[in-house]
Order: structure tokens, then C-alpha cells, then sequence
């Protein structure tokens, strides 16, 4: 209350005290400072005072804490909205931290007011566009942030810790924006987009340079993939406009080296995924178009830098806003009254996205410049489209619409009854049993002959007929191009409602057949099946007047009827008779909607009902379900009561159906029903309708359930006749049957009936439609469908082979051997360039290589370029499934003819090179028998399972294929097979102890899984999932072994002995198919084989040199996760096959630093990775001025990123020399982490200095090559001691393995016992010089992690070295080992040898994971690294690098490439756990506050600007910041592998007075007021007086004074009160009379 109270009076009084000031007429914008919230609204407020002609402020909500979400709408006419008046939206400060945004939007709204009627583009904007500004949609976070602040996340989220930008419904869950869980700001956000109709919209954020446009996220939320919006073209040039008119947006590629905007613009999911985002919630519920603007590199930028950012965003700000009045803009209106039409739909051809008219009718599309063909519709009303219309760049077109009402007037209300003759009188309605509604069906089938037919679809359990009526003007025939619709009553038995209306509706539309035009019409039209009761046995049971029952529910078993349908996700129970006749019914007649008619509520209830959650009510959403959601609305809306959502009040009060209607599992969830298989298994759409509250009501009350229905059951036939509809024909006319139509964005297929037409139901719509049939190509169309009757929209059909295969023979036959080899050969003659026959060892296989032109132009000694991946594709491995051989030799036919008419084919061609095996095994097949689908009658061999790990080959075919694998060095390999339906891939058998796999899942199990599904996928079999031997496979694709566990595979051989990725496609469930299916097989497979030839380019290519430009030999490639490495050709390079996505390469080759690149892998190209390796050079040792003269050199050389400074004397005054190596050298950059290397403790183990000093020269050479090296010197403050004992290194001998001569220094102490311990020196020796400097140098520096290289051992070791007691080796442990043993794992696990342990080439060692706490391996106190931990909170361990502790220098070199990458892994080690600033309310650093995490010893202080990092092992923790004269901190956090997590603090000083704490002072208060209490007992109980009798002795001082002296007289004898009576005589006698009585 107080805070708003504040805020109220500064908005009112403020803008009085500005104007007194002299702020009167045009002022200059102030961008000296940041406005906080409550300056902010008084600034707000004051243009709304000042220019009330053009804004008006409002609020369109409250933030978490209570804050105002203040909007400043500018326009010339702001108490009303202008019709034809386009509104545009500019949102800041999403992000509280992203300050830039909020000033700039404040400036904008400053300088619109300030230049209006003085600058002609302001005034022209101002007059023509309604603009709304909220310059800050998270106040709460801003409060919270810090000015000068770049990075972090302190005051991005609002005060309940949401970031807004990642709380939108997203596209891709199953969240509405009518659910509760959204933030505040989030629900005001969306209710304001949802309820104006903005056209145009800008969010602007900071911490980067460029404009992002929609989609942000993908379905596969992963950074990288572009996510297309509809109106993609749009979107990028609204970012065009904004980064082209920014003054430095256009020519900027990111803020960071790491990233690359052409023209300052990218795709928002291309950049990174983010789910939730608010630019795509506007696109997708609103019309209006938003995309998101990053004004700066840095977050919230000290306010020096406003001024320049105004002037940066200025002219694109006025340029962005003028982007409103682009593209088309007009008015829908009635062609009755010439009234403006609201929500009228406006669809542009081809183009997924609509907008709707506002208030006025008005409408505004935005589009890029072109020609298009735009639709205006209403439900009621006949569409109107105008093509050719034009769009050019300067301004928008005018299209107007003028809409006529169907039939030329509004429909009847639903409740009027329906003309011409009625439904019988009332008492002709009753209840019917088995006998008599057969009667009733029979007569009417006799009486209405030209139209009726009755039939049975089968028979209860007890024998009664399932008759079902057929009421059509050609009954009994399926008419072409008209829909057939069914009713099924009565399924529940008790259930009676529906069976009785049913008749009732059978009569009328008989009765008035010819009569009404209406119904004759729909007759005429639609084909209509009535089943009135699909239960007779249950009614038999039931009872009239049952209300909630469920006696004569279920069939005569005892089955419920509508849970024993077969569920989509738990199978089926036993069929029932009753339930077998109706599925077979369905399949038989092509459906295209129906409706099941239930009794015991009133609502319409919509598929599906089930998911997978069994038992729980959760929205199951079917892929119709926006069509569903209609067909529900229109039977609930033409209802009477049903659609006000509150139907059985007197028996369900607590239930209520939003427009009366439901979906099925949101109500409650019911496996096994009809309307679900009717959907999933035929093309019927099907609601089930509840006609009412009681389930068997009295036939006096079915009159009033008939005329409540009737409207309703004949509106919702009239249904069927939405949508879209058609014929599938051939090229000659000819229907095609069974062909599929599929909507694109709809995951549901409708097929044709026999004579090629089909229904498909959609709403209104711009829609993608698919036909498609086996042996045609197939077409897509686009179409706009309305709200009126259904749009035609015929396809004709190609031969699939004319279009795809050239026109190639497509004959259902298999090639004989004979005709294989001839073809081949036929082939090579003709087309010697692309194509050759490879001689083989066994002349039972067939191998061909196809590798085009480009190939051939690059042969050197007859041996293909490497530049070229090289794929294998092999068939006819078993002679009994030929399928693979059949489709190998047509695609060798198809590559082959297609080079030189196909610009695709000669792509694939030229930059693939392929080797073909078309038939593994000729000889076996002729021992096959066709049409076996099991293998039980083939006699031949089977050589499948014979490729064992190792040169053995069973069969000769199997040596020819092993040897063909060597020679080739296959980048990738493919095994056409049979006997499924999957796409296999490596492991066929688990194994144990390869680095290559972990049981049956391989390192390159995501490789696998992208090929594989990108081959299921395009297979229409195989993508389908389709069951094949009573499996199915999820997406078509299945590891190995979890198909069929089988030892000795090509598949595993390849990939374990080659190390050749390879997959099989097995492309039919029966081995052997009929020689009629292999057309379909080849149509099938075709479109798939060309991609996975186009897969195999997906990868990189690397090439290797040195610094000069020339070819580097024995080069290797390593992929980060991948045990296996690549040799890299000098000349031509390398190609590697790899998954989409980020990935992390490294190159090595002797006598070279090692080099790391990131790429950025896209699917099916190749990326061209150029390594530029740095030579290293032979290692030797240095004395201490060589090393001086070293350390100095590369100071120089790399004065950007080095720094040179001594931290101190030895005791012979040599001087410690430190190189600090990073971006800003000499400088703690905020929350950039520090480490340090200390080498050379102990003088006699010189090698940690050598190693050390390599560390430098790779770091500082492999700078801007490498981006792993440069990446971790950006990010990170590395200080390298090569030499912390150069005194004794002097004096040591090379070559001298153990010993401890010249240990120590020049007194002859071990430095590593000369620290202190527990506050005191425990070493025999005082502290050394060199003790101290390091000592101070730690006191200078927050280091976070520390190494120190000792030699000896091969062991990495921790905390602590000190002894758990005197005498003892055990392991004295931290409170953070854990995190230590992870430290040394890393170091461990990265060197080749040390993680060994037990292999150690140390004599006598062995150290489990090579890591050991560090008392036991040298128990002693005083250590460095226990100094580290104690005193300074800094993780270190000691590595002890090599066996000897002074090897000689030929053993250098080894010894650097065995630790290179553990010191490089500790660089990245030091980014993990937490880290943060600890800051107060108002943003000011705290630096020397204490980090603790529950449960740990150490602590952590923050730097000088608050910041501080905290190595933790995963893990859930407790994190507390502490400071004198604040409240704690707490946060928990949640730590896991990789990056640090960032928890920020924000701390409040404590409430003191006189400098003491609030509770001291209260307690001091109250041991004071109790000692003055007890005081004051004392005193009363000493003055007691005995009773007397007073008169009142007046009110002279004199009276006074006399009884005041008798009253303390007796004081100390008695107290006045107690055991007396005081009694106050009021009868207002004059003698007024005080007595005092005993």
C-alpha cells in the first residue's frame, strides 16, 4: 500500500513540479540516466499531460510485485479507434536486465510528442498508425539488475524467478493460453495481444546486435535448425528494415567470435531454441506480426552510453513503424447493410497463416511485394476472392470485400420448428422394444421404397438383428462424389434416447421427402445409415425410468460395447459380436461421418478418448481436432440447452461443458471406444452425443427429447457436406481406388472409395493437399476451404515410373543372374565415364562402381580422390532374399540414365562415389523358392551371420566382401535385406570391453539414428511404422540387437573390424515377395536410396596444414565423444561422416600442436574445415635465464593476450616469474574465473617446468587457430609459475630418477612443507621467500583452481596431504572430496597412461583410477595444496607427471603429449559448479562477502566486484551468501556436468539502530522495562494503608496537601487497594463523598 501510495503521488505531483521548473514546450530527451519505475511513471504520466491530443497512458496490468505495465498510446485521435487505422505494438524491457531497450522505447515515445506537428515523418506516422509503447513489460527484474552490468542473469526474471520470454504457450506442447500456470505479466501480455488486433509488433532485448525473426523454436529443440515461419519472407524483411536503418545492426556478425548474422539478421531457432518465446505466440493467436530486436552487446550499459544507443536505433525505430502500412489493407463488409464485418477470416493462397478483421471491419495483411490471391470469409457467408492482386514496396494495396449471407438471409433461430409437415403427434412417440422397432423399420422400408432400404449387419449375442436403415435417393448403390453419414443408437442398453429419436428422425426424413426442400435435398445428397439400437439384448434388461443406472448397460455377456473396440495404445479385449459387425460395417462403407447417440448427460463429446495416461482425465487431442471441436459445437449449438454448458443441474451441479461440448478424454478416460477406432481405423469422424440427463426416461417425456434433438440431428448430416472433396483419377480418366489424401500439418489419411472419390472434413482454411496411390507420383495442391459447402478439388494422377524413373520399365519380375551381369555390363559399355565393373576374387559377385565425372577427372593411379565420400550399398546377402538385389540393379539403371537428364542425379554422382554389390551370393539365388516369406523352403547357404571378427571366412563371399571393405575404406555402407520392416543398425549383439560401444549402443548411436529415420521417413512402409511378424518399430528404425540378436553381422563387422558406419534397410516383411510387389518395393524405395546417397556428404571435410601453407603428413582427426580417429590425407584431405549438429574436431600430428575447431554440421552438406597446425618444437630443457629469456620473448610476441610479472625473490634473489595469459591481461574481468600452474616445488622435479613452459607456447601460438585454445583464454584468467623453485633446480642433474638431493631450496627446506597449517607453520623452518610470495600472490588473485606438477609418481592427487593423525597414511579427506576426485579424474582420464593406475608404469604403484588422496602416497603437513584449501578456498591438486623425477630430454616431448590435454582439460574444469555476484538491492558490488555451501568447509569470498565462482561436483545444493550488515542469502541450485550454473545474490542491509541489530536493542528494551516493572512492585507493595472514612475535603490546596499527608502516613503500613472496595458515588449529592471502605 505504501509503495503504491508513492507511486501515485509522484505520477500526480510530478509533472506539476516539472512544468513549475520551466519543462513547458519542446524539450531537449534527457539520455543522461536510467529512469527507475516510479521516475518512469511520472514521466509517462507527464506526456500524457502534456500532449493529451495524440497519447493516453494505461495500464494493462500489474507485475508480480504490484507494478504498473504502463502503455503510452500515441495517435491523433486517442480516445477512439479510427477505422482503417493499422495498430503497432513496441514492448521493452522484457528481460529486466536488457535495459537498453526500456530507455530507447522512453526516447521514441519522447520524440514522437516532442516532434509531432514539427517534423512531417513524425506528424505522417503519428496521424496514420496507432502506436502503443510499453517501454518495460518486467519492471520487478529492472529493479532488481545493475547498470553496467554485460552478462548474467541478475533482474532477467521477474520477481517470482520466470524468464517471460520462455513463458508463452509454444507451438510445440500441449499448452493453451488459457491455462493458469502463466506469470502475471505473461496473462496480461497475452489478454492484451488477444483482445486488440495489432498488426505489427517490436520486442526489444539487449545483450547481442541483431534482428530475430519467427519461428524461435523447432519440434526438435535444438539449436541450429532453421524454423520456417508461413510468413517467412515477411519476417525477414521486417529484420531487414530494422537492421538496414540501425546505424551499426547491418554490418555487425555478433558480439562474440563465435557467431556470424549476415546482414545483422537471423531466424530465431537458427540462433539458439527458445520455447515459449512471445514473437511466436503473436504469429500464431493473434494477427499480429512481432519479431525481436537485440540493440546491444552489452545488457544494461552505463548511462554514458545512452545517448549513442539513441542515436543507433532512432532512424530504424521510425523506419520499423512505417513497415504497418506494407502489404494489403482494407474493409469486409455485408453486402446487406454495408456494415463493416468483425472477425471476418482473410486467407492468402499458399500462404499458412490468416488474419481476421477488427472492429470496423477493417483488416491490414502484411506481405513482400508480389502477386497474390486473397479470400475474405464468415461463417453465414459466401466467400469472395479477388486474384492477380498486387503488391508493391512503398505502400499497401487497397482490397476491399463485400460478402453476401448464404441464401440471402440469416438462418432460423435453431429453436423454430421446422416447416411443412412435423414429426407424428406426441402420443405416436414412444418407446419401442426389439419386436416393435423392427415392425417400425420394416413398414417404413415398404411404405418409402424409392428411398429406404433396410439391411442387417449382423446379430446380438442372443440373436437379434442389427438393423440399419438406408434412407438415400438411389438406396443400396454407393453413388460416386456423394458421402455416406451414419447414426448408432442405443449402444449403452439402458441407454434409450437416441434409439427412439432415431426412429423419429427416420419418419421425418421419409414423411417430408419431397415435400421439404431442405430434407429432400440432404436425401438426395448424402447417403444416411441408421442403426437405431447397436445393443437390443441390453435393452431387453432395461428398465424405463432408470435415471443413472446401469442395469441393461452392457451386452448379454456383460460387456460394455464402448470399451470393446481395439485401443490405440492397450489393444483389445476379446471382440463381441455386436462390435465385429459394426467395424466390419465401417470398413465396408466409406464413412466419411457418423455420430454414436448416448443417454445420462447432455454434451458432445469428441475423440479421443484415451491417451496414454489410463485412468486419468487429460485432453487427448486427435490431429482433427479443430474439426472434431466443430462437429461438437454445431450439434451442441443447434440444441436447445446444451450448449449453455450446465446440463444436469439437479443430478451433477458440479459439472459444466464450456459451449456444451467436450473432449473425451478431458472428461474422463475410456479406452477401447468406437469413435477413437472409428477415426484411427476408417475415414469416419465420429462425436459421441449424450441426448440427456436420464438414461431411460418416461415415454411421456420423449416428445420433449425428440424436439430438443431434431434440429440438431439434421444440422449435424448436414456436416457431412464440409470440407473438401473430390476424385482421384488417372491420366485416361480412370478412378483410382484406395488412393490416400493427406492434409499437410493434419497427421491423419482419408482414402478413395472404388469409383476415386473421397470426403475429407476440414474447417475453413488454406490447406496443402497430398493424393497419393502406389505406381503414381503424387500431387499436391493448395486450396482455400470456407465455412459453406465442401470445395472441389480434383487430382490426376501420373505413373509413378514416367515422372521418377525416366520412364523405365517398372515390371513385377526378378532379374535372373544372367540378365544381372549382362545389364551391368551393358551399362559399363555404354556409359564408360560414370560407371565400371570391378574384377573380384569370386566370380559369384557382381561389383560395380559408380563415381561420375568429377571423380574421374581427379584419378591418380586409378585410385579415387578421398575428397569424395564413398559409399557401399550392398544386396542379395542370402540367396533367399533377392528383394535387395532386385532394387540395387534398378537403381544402378537409374543412376545411370538419370546422369545426364537430371541436374540432381549428376550431383549425387559427381560428389559421391558409389560401389555397388548388387548380389553378394548369385549361386544361392536359384535355390530360393518365391513367395516364401519365411526361408523355410530355401536350400542354399546363408552367409549373413558369417563375418566373424577376424580374417576367417566360412564361404568365399565372405571373403570377396571383407576384402572389399579393406580396400575401400567405406565412409559409409548400406545392406538391402528382408524379412521386416525396419531400418537396423549396429550393434546386432551386445559386447563388452569395446571402446567403440557400450553393450549393443555404439559411439555413433545418434549418427545411426539420423540416417535410419531419415530412410524410415521417406518409406512410406518403413515411417509408418507398420507391423511386419508381429512387431512394430517405433519411427521404423531399431538398433540390432533389439530386432534380433545375432552374432557375426557385416553390420557389426563393419563397423567394429572397418569401422565403417553401416545400416540395413530391410524393405519387405516377406523374404521372398511375389514378383507383383516388387514395383511397390522399388517405388518405395527409391526416394530413400537417393537420400541416403545425399547423407553421405553430411560431414566434414578436413584439410591439414602448417602455418605456411604446406600439406602436414601423419595428421589424425579426432571427433569429441568418438574413440576412433581418421587419418588425414596432406594431399586431398579427409572426409568424416557426422550427425547434425555442433560438434568438436581435433587434429594432431607429430611435431605439431594439437588444433581444435567447432562445427556446425547441417544435413546432407559437407563443411570445409581448414586446421592450420602450429609446429611444436623439440623439447629440451632450460636453464633459469633461458627460461626468463623465453617467457620474455613471448610476452612480446603476444602482447595482447600476455603479461610478464614477477611475484617475488628467491633466496638467491632469482626472481618467480609468472606469465598471465587472456583477453585483458592484468585485468579481473566480473565473472571471468582465475587458475593457476605452479611447477617445480621441489628443485630435483624440473619436468613440471618444462611441461609448463610448453603449456605457454601452445596457448600462445594456437591462439586464433584453435578454437578450443582461443575460446578458454577468452573466457578464462590464467596465470602459469613455471618454476616456483628455481634455486634448486640449479642444481640438479638430468637424468636422476629418484633421490632427494637438491629437493629442496637453496636453505635446503621443501617448500612443500613450508606452509602453513591451521594458522600455524608447522614446516622445522621458517617460512621461505618463496613460501611468501606465493603466498601473497594467492592474497592478490580469487583463484578458483590451482595445479601444481610434481614428478616421482603418475598420479594425480588432493587434499589433503596432511596425515588423519600422527604416524598415519590413511586418506585425510575434505569436506570436498568428492569435488576433488573429480578434478584428478579429469586430469587422469585425459592422459593416456595415468587412469590406468594398476597399469602404471611406476615400479611398485598402483592407484585405482590413477588418483589418490594425498596422504597416501607422501603424508606430511605444511603442503601447498592443503595451504590452497585452507587458507584461500582454492581447489588444488598435485599431478605427478612422470615416473623419474628428472627424465632425461628426449622424454620431453612424450611427456608433453601424454599431459597436454589433462592441462587443457583443467582450463575447462575451472568453469564448472557455481558462480555468480553477490550484489545489493540498488545493484552495488559486494565484493568480500562469503559463499557457503551447506554441508562444506570451505568458503568462497567474493571479488572486488562481487563475483565469485564455487567448484561443485552434480548435485543438489544449499548456497548461502553472508555479508556484515546484511541478511543472508540462500538459494538452492541444482549443479550438473558441463557449464557453471550462475546463481546471483541480491542482498538487503540489515535494519540497525545506533549501529546494533534490531533484536539486540528489543531484547536490551525488554530486560530494561522488566527491571523497571519489578521496580515499581517493590515500591507499590511498600506503600500500604490501612481503611478509613473520608468527606471530601475540597478542592483548596490546603485540602489537598492535608490528604495527601494521611495517605502517606500509613503508605508503608497497607496498600491502598487491595482487599478494598473503590465505589464512586454519582447521586450528585452536594456533600460529594469519596469513601474508602474496608
Amino acid at each position: 500500500m505504501l509503495k503504491l501510495w508513492t507511486v501515485l503521488c509522484v505520477v500526480v505531483c510530478f509533472p506539476a513540479a516539472v512544468n513549475l521548473a520551466g519543462f513547458v514546450g519542446k524539450r531537449q530527451i534527457d539520455t543522461t540516466h536510467y529512469h527507475g519505475y516510479v521516475e518512469m511513471s511520472a514521466l509517462l504520466q507527464d506526456y500524457a499531460n502534456r500532449y493529451p491530443h495524440i497519447t493516453q497512458l494505461s495500464s494493462i496490468g500489474q507485475s508480480v510485485e504490484g507494478r504498473e505495465l504502463w502503455v503510452l498510446r500515441i495517435t491523433d485521435n486517442p480516445d477512439q479507434t479510427e477505422a482503417g487505422e493499422p495498430a503497432v505494438k513496441l514492448v521493452g524491457n522484457m528481460h529486466g536486465n536488457e535495459a537498453i531497450s526500456r530507455e530507447v522505447l522512453i526516447f521514441l515515445a519522447q520524440y514522437l510528442c516532442e516532434n509531432y506537428r514539427h517534423d512531417d515523418q513524425v506528424t505522417q506516422l503519428v496521424d496514420t498508425t496507432d502506436i502503443y509503447i510499453m517501454p518495460s513489460m518486467n519492471p520487478d527484474g529492472f529493479e532488481n539488475a545493475r547498470e553496467g552490468q554485460c552478462g548474467g542473469t541478475l533482474g532477467r526474471e521477474n520477481a517470482n524467478g520466470v524468464d517471460l520470454n520462455r513463458d508463452f504457450p509454444d507451438q510445440f506442447s500441449s499448452q493453451d493460453y488459457q491455462d493458469s500456470q502463466f506469470e502475471p505479466e505473461t496473462v496480461h501480455m497475452m489478454k492484451w495481444v488477444m483482445e486488440n488486433k495489432f498488426v505489427l509488433s517490436g520486442n526489444f532485448h539487449g545483450g547481442d546486435l541483431v534482428a530475430s525473426y519467427p519461428f524461435d523454436d523447432s519440434a526438435r529443440h535444438g539449436n541450429g535448425i532453421y524454423s520456417r515461419a508461413p510468413d517467412d519472407d515477411v519476417f525477414k524483411r521486417l529484420a531487414h528494415v530494422y537492421a538496414n536503418n540501425h546505424l551499426t545492426m547491418h554490418n555487425n556478425n555478433g558480439c562474440d567470435r563465435w557467431e556470424h548474422f549476415k546482414d545483422g539478421i537471423t531466424n530465431g531457432a537458427k540462433w539458439y531454441d527458445v520455447p515459449g518465446g512471445m514473437q511466436d505466440f503473436n504469429y500464431l493467436y493473434s494477427n499480429c506480426f512481432e519479431i525481436t530486436l537485440e540493440l546491444s552487446c552489452c545488457k544494461y550499459p552505463t548511462a554514458d552510453h545512452l545517448s549513442e544507443e539513441w542515436d543507433n536505433n532512432r532512424p530504424a525505430l521510425l523506419a520499423y513503424l512505417t513497415q504497418v502500412h506494407h502489404g494489403v489493407q482494407g474493409f469486409v463488409v455485408r453486402s446487406d447493410s454495408g456494415q463493416g464485418m468483425e472477425d471476418a477470416t482473410i486467407t492468402v493462397q499458399g500462404i499458412d497463416h490468416n488474419v481476421t478483421t477488427a472492429g470496423h471491419g477493417d483488416f491490414w495483411r502484411l506481405l513482400v511485394p508480389g502477386t497474390y490471391t486473397i479470400t475474405a470469409s464468415k461463417q453465414g457467408f459466401v466467400s469472395e476472392t479477388f486474384t492477380d492482386v498486387t503488391v508493391d514496396a512503398d505502400q499497401a494495396t487497397e482490397l476491399n470485400f463485400t460478402l453476401h449471407a448464404v441464401g440471402g438471409q440469416k438462418t432460423p433461430p435453431l429453436s423454430t420448428p421446422h416447416p411443412t409437415q412435423d414429426t407424428p403427434h406426441p402420443d405416436h412417440i414412444k418407446h419401442h422394444d426389439y419386436v416393435e422397432m423392427k415392425n417400425f423399420l420394416t413398414k417404413m422400408s415398404r411404405t418409402y421404397p424409392e428411398i429406404t432400404h433396410m439391411y442387417n449387419i449382423g446379430q446380438s449375442v442372443e440373436g437379434r438383428d442389427l438393423l440399419v436403415m438406408e434412407i438415400s435417393d438411389q438406396p443400396g448403390v454407393h453413388q460416386p462424389g456423394e458421402p455416406e453419414f451414419k447414426y448408432i443408437g442405443n449402444m449403452h442398453g439402458n441407454e434409450v434416447v437416441g434409439r427412439e429419436v432415431l426412429l423419429q428422425l427416420i419418419e421425418l426424413l421419409c414423411e417430408n421427402y419431397g415435400k421439404d426442400d431442405d430434407l429432400t435435398g440432404l436425401v438426395n445428397t448424402t447417403r444416411i445409415h441408421i442403426l437405431p439400437s447397436m445393443n437390443p439384448d441390453g435393452y431387453e434388461m432395461a428398465q424405463e425410468g432408470d435415471v443413472r443406472g446401469i442395469t441393461g448397460r452392457t451386452n448379454a455377456h456383460g460387456v460394455d460395447l464402448n470399451r470393446n473396440f481395439p485401443d490405440q495404445y492397450f489393444g483389445e479385449e476379446e471382440l463381441e459380436p455386436e462390435t465385429m459387425a459394426v467395424m466390419e460395417w465401417a470398413k465396408r462403407v466409406p464413412f466419411v461421418l457418423s455420430a454414436s447417440l448416448h443417454g445420462g448427460n447432455l454434451v458432445a463429446d469428441y475423440p479421443f478418448d484415451d491417451s496414454r495416461k489410463k485412468g486419468h482425465a487429460v485432453y487427448s487431442k486427435s490431429p482433427d481436432d479443430a474439426v472434431f471441436q466443430q462437429l461438437a459445437r454445431t450439434y451442441s449449438l443447434a440444441h436447445p440447452t446444451m450448449h449453455s454448458g450446465h446440463p444436469c443441474d439437479d443430478i451433477k451441479p458440479d459439472e459444466y461443458f464450456q459451449d456444451g461440448i467436450t473432449n473425451g478424454g478431458a472428461w474422463y478416460n475410456v479406452p477401447g471406444v468406437m469413435q477413437d477406432w472409428d477415426y484411427l481405423n476408417t475415414n469416419d469422424f465420429e462425436v459421441a452425443i449424450e441426448l440427456g440427463c436420464v438414461k431411460f426416461p418416461y415415454s411421456k417425456d420423449l416428445p420433449e427429447y425428440w424436439h430438443a434433438n431434431k434440429e440438431a440431428l439434421v444440422e449435424y448430416i448436414k456436416q457431412v457436406h464440409k470440407g473438401v472433396k473430390g476424385f482421384v483419377v488417372t491420366t485416361d480418366g480412370s478412378g483410382i481406388s484406395n488412393a490416400s489424401i493427406t492434409v499437410h500439418g493434419i497427421n491423419h489419411t482419408v482414402t478413395t472409395t472404388a469409383g476415386g472419390d473421397y470426403w475429407r472434413l476440414l474447417v475453413s482454411g488454406t490447406y496443402q493437399v497430398t493424393a497419393a496411390a502406389q505406381g503414381y507420383q503424387s500431387v499436391t495442391q493448395e486450396l482455400t476451404v470456407g465455412d459453406g459447402d465442401a470445395t472441389w478439388l480434383n487430382f490426376t494422377l501420373q505413373s509413378w515410373n514416367e515422372e521418377n524413373d525416366y520412364g523405365l520399365p517398372n515390371d513385377p519380375n526378378y532379374i535372373t543372374n544372367e540378365d544381372l551381369v549382362e545389364t551391368v555390363k551393358k551399362y559399363t559399355e555404354e556409359h564408360e565415364g560414370i560407371i565400371r565393373i570391378e574384377e573380384t576374387s569370386d566370380n559369384n559377385v557382381v561389383d560395380v562402381e559408380i563415381f561420375g565425372k568429377l571423380a574421374r577427372r581427379k584419378r591418380d593411379d586409378d585410385d579415387v580422390t578421398r575428397v569424395q565420400p564413398h559409399v557401399a550399398l550392398i544386396g542379395g546377402l542370402n540367396g533367399d532374399e533377392p528383394i535387395g538385389r532386385e532394387i540395387l540393379t534398378r537403381l544402378i539403371r537409374h543412376l545411370v540414365e538419370g546422369y545426364d537428364r537430371d541436374d540432381r542425379i549428376k550431383s549425387l554422382v559427381d560428389n559421391t562415389h558409389i560401389h555397388v554389390l548388387a548380389a553378394v551370393d548369385l549361386a544361392s539365388f536359384s535355390q530360393a523358392v518365391e513367395g516364401d516369406c519365411t526361408g523355410e523352403q530355401y536350400t542354399g547357404t546363408r552367409i549373413s551371420d558369417g563375418f566373424t571378427l577376424d580374417s576367417h571366412a566360412q564361404f568365399p563371399q565372405i571373403a570377396t566382401v571383407k576384402q572389399w571393405f579393406e580396400k575401400h575404406q567405406f565412409d559409409l555402407a548400406l545392406s538391402l535385406e528382408a524379412g521386416g520392416l525396419v531400418v537396423r543398425y549396429p550393434l546386432d549383439y551386445p559386447r563388452e570391453g569395446l571402446l567403440v560401444a557400450d553393450g549393443a549402443t555404439t559411439q555413433d548411436d545418434l549418427l545411426f539414428k539420423e540416417i535410419a529415420g531419415e530412410y524410415a521417413d521417406s518409406n512410406p512402409a518403413l515411417g509408418a511404422g507398420s507391423p511386419c511378424n508381429n512387431e512394430t518399430f517405433h519411427q521404423g528404425i531399431s538398433i540390432g540387437a533389439s530386432f534380433k540378436e545375432t552374432k557375426g553381422t557385416l553390420l557389426d563387422y563393419a563397423y567394429i573390424e572397418e569401422h565403417v558406419p553401416m545400416l540395413a534397410a530391410h524393405v519387405s516383411c516377406c523374404k521372398y515377395p511375389e514378383k507383383e510387389d516388387v514395383p511397390k518395393i522399388w517405388r518405395e524405395n527409391l526416394e530413400p536410396l537417393l537420400g541416403f546417397l545425399s547423407q553421405a556428404r553430411q560431414g566434414v571435410h578436413a584439410v591439414v596444414r602448417d602455418q605456411e601453407g604446406n600439406p602436414v603428413s601423419g595428421a589424425w582427426m579426432f571427433t569429441e565423444g568418438d574413440p576412433q580417429n581418421v587419418s588425414v590425407d596432406p594431399e586431398k584431405g579427409t572426409f568424416k561422416m557426422l550427425p547434425s549438429g555442433q560438434h568438436r574436431l581435433q587434429v594432431e600430428a607429430l611435431g605439431f600442436s594439437s588444433e581444435t575447431k567447432q562445427v556446425d554440421v547441417k544435413d546432407g552438406q559437407t563443411e570445409e574445415l581448414d586446421f592450420v597446425m602450429v609446429r611444436e618444437e623439440t623439447l629440451s630443457y632450460h636453464g633459469y635465464e633461458d627460461m626468463q629469456q623465453m617467457l620474455t620473448d613471448l610476452a612480446k610476441e603476444y602482447p595482447k593476450i600476455t603479461k610478464l610479472y614477477s611475484i617475488g625473490e628467491t633466496v638467491n634473489f632469482r626472481r618467480l616469474w609468472v606469465l598471465e595469459i587472456s583477453k585483458t591481461p592484468g585485468t579481473h574481468r566480473p565473472g571471468q574465473p582465475e587458475v593457476k600452474f605452479v611447477g617445480n616445488l621441489h628443485g630435483n622435479e624440473v619436468v613440471g617446468r618444462e611441461l609448463l613452459l610448453a603449456f605457454i607456447d601452445h596457448l600462445c601460438s594456437s591462439y586464433g587457430y584453435d578454437d578450443d585454445v582461443t575460446k578458454l583464454i577468452d573466457t578464462t584468467r590464467i596465470h602459469i609459475l613455471p618454476s616456483l623453485n628455481p634455486d634448486g633446480a640449479t642444481c640438479s642433474t638430468e637424468g636422476t630418477c629418484e633421490g632427494d638431493t637438491c629437493r629442496g631450496n637453496s636453505n635446503n627446506v621443501d617448500l612443500n612443507t613450508n606452509f602453513p597449517s591451521g594458522g600455524k607453520n608447522v614446516s622445522s623452518a621458517p617460512l621461505q621467500p618463496e613460501t611468501q610470495a606465493i603466498m601473497g600472490w594467492m592474497d592478490d588473485h580469487p583463484f578458483v583452481l590451482s595445479v601444481s606438477l610434481f614428478a616421482g609418481h603418475l598420479v594425480a592427487t588432493y587434499p589433503y596431504d596432511r596425515p588423519s593423525k600422527l604416524g598415519s597414511d590413511q586418506p585425510s579427506l575434505t569436506p570436498d572430496d568428492d569435488v576433488f576426485q573429480n578434478l584428478a579424474a579429469a586430469y587422469a582420464n585425459r592422459h593416456p597412461i595415468m587412469h590406468l593406475g594398476s597399469s602404471s608404469p611406476c615400479p611398485g604403484e598402483a592407484f585405482s583410477d590413477g588418483i589418490t588422496n594425498g596422504a597416501k602416497i607422501d603424508s606430511h603437513g605444511g603442503s601447498m595444496q592443503d595451504y590452497n584449501y585452507n587458507a584461500q578456498s582454492c581447489m588444488e591438486i598435485a599431478v605427478w607427471v612422470s615416473c623419474c623425477k628428472y627424465p632425461f630430454s628426449s622424454e620431453l616431448d612424450q611427456l608433453w603429449r601424454d599431459n597436454r590435454e589433462s592441462l587443457m582439460d583443467m582450463l575447462r574444469q575451472v568453469h564448472t559448479g557455481v558462480k555468480g555476484f553477490v550484489r545489493t538491492k540498488d545493484g552495488t558490488a559486494v565484493p568480500g562477502a562469503s559463499i557457503t555451501v551447506g554441508g562444506r568447509g570451505s568458503v568462497v569470498v567474493t571479488a572486488t566486484d562481487g563475483d565469485y565462482w564455487r567448484l561443485l561436483a552434480p548435485g543438489e545444493y544449499v548456497i548461502r551468501a553472508d555479508m556484515e550488515g546484511y541478511e543472508q542469502g540462500e538459494r538452492k541450485v541444482i549443479v550438473t556436468e558441463g557449464d557453471a550454473k550462475e546463481v546471483d545474490f541480491v542482498l538487503s542491509k540489515k535494519y540497525q539502530i545506533f549501529g546494533m541489530s534490531p533484536i539486540i536493542i528489543i531484547i536490551a528494551t525488554a530486560v530494561s522495562m522488566a527491571a523497571i516493572v519489578c521496580t515499581a512492585v517493590v515500591i507499590c507493595r511498600m506503600c500500604r494503608t490501612p481503611a478509613y472514612s473520608y468527606s471530601k475535603l475540597g478542592t483548596s490546596e490546603y485540602g489537598d496537601s492535608i490528604l495527601m499527608n494521611r495517605l502517606k502516613k500509613d503508605a508503608s503500613q497497607k496498600s491502598l487497594l487491595k482487599d478494598n472496595e473503590y465505589h464512586d458515588d454519582l447521586s450528585g449529592s452536594e456533600d460529594d463523598t469519596i469513601y474508602w471502605k474496608r
